[in-house]
């Protein structure tokens, strides 16, 4: 049995928490007529006019998706200390490359880290889309000579992952009209070695466009094992050695791309097939200022979007306050509060950026008791402030792969599928749930029998309105975007997954936010009422005063 227990709800915290939230609110309105230099094509149809160039259909041949946060799945070679002095050190290890930021807009410049077992590396530039099926788009090939590194003074200290803050600037990609918005990735290739991939996203300040997709750079680089420590683990695979702040200074380990090839390339590429306009910007936007998604009328999230700032939550809450629509089509998302630290150099005009975050079973916060320095999930003391108040559901564990079952009335967005009908293997990893956590009124759109931490439990699809107009739905697994893509990497490939029923549904999903009036479209049927319980991933199920 789960056990219950009696918990009582500290007032002053989320008081203290909720004033920061709203300080953090004010923020620059942007022009309705930004200025483009660029020239970037602003059209209602841009998205397509874009995706009828042509694409490369070997952008990613000869480089396997890794998962980028499990060491088993890693050469040894990916995780080992990059300390390296001296030039016949390089080629001991793989190429490898870094963006100094993971966003880029109109006129700037962002330098791109590289170490080579080669003098020269071939960089291929490609936008992410649908391109008639290849998936991306070859925007140019350059051939780069590899600097010498510069001698690393010491190594990381104990709770830092390593970074590669040493390796020089190799090249730099400046944003013109060349390099219109959207997800990219830069293919790194050089001989006698594997190649690998560095992510970027391209924004347009001054979009219009009514829907925003949001990159999870944050998640990525919390699970990021490159130099052999990541959030979640130390080189010996255990919780006890892991780090407590990520560098975002280093390449990510396994292919380079992060989470980026089957957490959101799938979702993007659909959403271009569709000819979806899209505004493109990071989680380090949205951390930055609410200008990333303020025009927005709805706003996706991929399949793994866990680690939310304060500022990226307060700014997404003022969108939804004003009526925008939040679709998240993952699981485990806005669960943890990492804290970003910056800090410029003036010297080299440049910014250095690393995250912090005390997980359980690991080393302790200094701000442990400070609701608004405290780095931990966004549900548990001091913050208080669970995830679900915001998505009507909430993470709830970790699951073996199962199916989904469509509920009873075949509600929207599944209403292009059989009644009653069944998604097999789309369920897992990671997966919500509204039944354990407090939060409004939800429609239940589908669901799944799972044991999370040897309990049963069920893992639900979610659907509401907010008092502002604003439709959330929630698909509750962070095995929904892979599927469309069947590339999810933890999926055994003998296992058959409905990856044609899982893109049919999102296809209605992305159809149907064409409309600003969702929420009146698609009315929720309210089936689970509210609730004043939450899971508790030590406990089990608490019930709140």
């Amino acid at each position: 049995m789960i056990s219950r227990r009696k918990v009582t709800l500290r007032k002053t915290p989320i008081l203290v928490a909720l004033s920061l939230s709203l300080a953090l609110l004010q923020q620059t309105q942007v022009s309705a007529a930004e200025p483009n230099p660029c020239e970037f094509d602003r059209s209602p149809t841009w998205v397509a006019q874009e995706n009828s160039k042509v694409g490369d259909w070997q952008w990613d041949e000869g480089i396997p998706i890794a998962l980028e946060a499990n060491v088993k799945k890693l050469s040894p070679t990916k995780h080992v200390s990059r300390l390296a002095k001296t030039q016949d050190a390089r080629s001991q290890r793989p190429i490898e490359g870094w963006f100094s930021s993971s966003s880029a807009q109109c006129g700037q410049s962002v330098g791109l880290h590289i170490s080579s077992a080669g003098r020269y590396v071939d960089a291929s530039i490609f936008r992410i889309g649908y391109y008639a099926g290849a998936g991306a788009r070859l925007i140019e090939r350059v051939k780069i000579k590899v600097p010498d590194l510069t001698p690393q003074e010491k190594a990381a200290p104990f709770l830092t992952t390593e970074d590669a803050s040493n390796w020089p600037v190799a090249w730099s990609l400046k944003v013109t009209k060349k390099t219109p918005p959207g997800e990219y990735v830069v293919r790194l290739d050089a001989s006698h070695t594997e190649g690998s991939f560095v992510p970027l996203v391209i924004t347009d300040k001054g979009s219009r466009n009514a829907i925003s997709f949001l990159s999870s750079a944050l998640t990525w680089q919390a699970y990021n094992k490159w130099g052999g420590r990541s959030l979640y683990s130390g080189a010996d695979g255990k919780a006890d050695t892991r780090a407590t702040i990520a560098s975002f200074a280093r390449p990510y380990a396994g292919d380079g791309a992060g989470q980026a090839r089957y957490m959101e390339y799938p979702l993007i590429s659909l959403a271009e097939k569709v000819g979806l306009d899209l505004n493109y910007a990071s989680d380090m936007d949205l951390d930055s200022g609410g200008a990333a998604i303020e025009s927005s009328r709805s706003i996706i999230l991929s399949g793994h979007a866990e680690y939310w700032t304060t500022a990226m939550r307060a700014n997404l809450e003022k969108s939804i306050a004003r009526g925008a629509n939040l679709i998240s089509l993952g699981g485990n998302s806005i669960y943890n509060r990492p804290i970003v630290d910056r800090v410029s150099n003036t010297t080299s005009n440049t910014t250095s950026e690393s995250m912090s975050m005390w997980r359980w079973g690991g080393p302790k916060d200094p701000h442990a008791n400070d609701p608004l320095l405290a780095s931990t999930a966004w549900r548990i003391f001091p913050i208080l402030n669970p995830e679900s108040l915001l998505l009507g559901s909430q993470y709830l564990g970790i699951t073996p792969v199962t199916d989904l079952h469509v509920a009873i009335g075949n509600p929207w967005p599944f209403n292009v599928l059989p009644a009653g009908d069944i998604l097999r293997n789309v369920v897992g990893t990671e997966i919500d749930s509204p039944l354990y956590s407090p939060g409004p009124s939800i429609q239940e759109l589908a669901s799944a029998k799972v044991v999370v931490r040897t309990k049963d439990a069920t893992m639900m699809s979610t659907y509401f309105v907010t008092s502002s107009g604003a439709a959330i739905l929630d698909i509750g697994t962070d095995g929904w975007v892979c599927s469309i893509a069947n590339n999810c990497p933890w999926k055994s490939k003998s296992r058959a997954v409905d990856s044609e029923k899982v893109a049919r549904v999102t296809e209605n999903i992305l159809d149907s936010l064409r409309t600003n009036q969702l929420a009146v479209i698609h009315p929720p049927t309210l089936n689970v009422h509210d609730r004043n319980i939450f899971f508790d991933e030590w406990a089990g199920i608490v019930e709140l005063n």
